[in-house]
């Protein structure tokens, strides 16, 4: 890990990758029946990153319609 954040230029290594385990960790709390929290971590990185990557709105309603169940 600490070679790819050596090999990106002012940070973006690191900003990719706390947006990426942001994503994870995601997926992790809505596997785990945890909504709340996996549209937290969707929000976190919008909030970094200013958008969800591509596909990543779909799972949000999808998520937010389970979590009214």
């Amino acid at each position: 890990m600490e070679e790819t954040l050596r090999s990106q230029p002012d940070g973006l290594g690191r900003h990719e990758l706390a947006v990426r385990q942001s994503l994870r960790w995601a997926l992790r709390a809505a596997a785990e029946g945890d909504y709340g929290n996996a549209l937290g971590w969707l929000a976190t990185v919008e909030a970094v990153d200013g958008r969800l990557p591509d596909g990543w709105e779909e799972r949000r309603r999808s998520w937010e319609v389970a979590g009214e169940r």
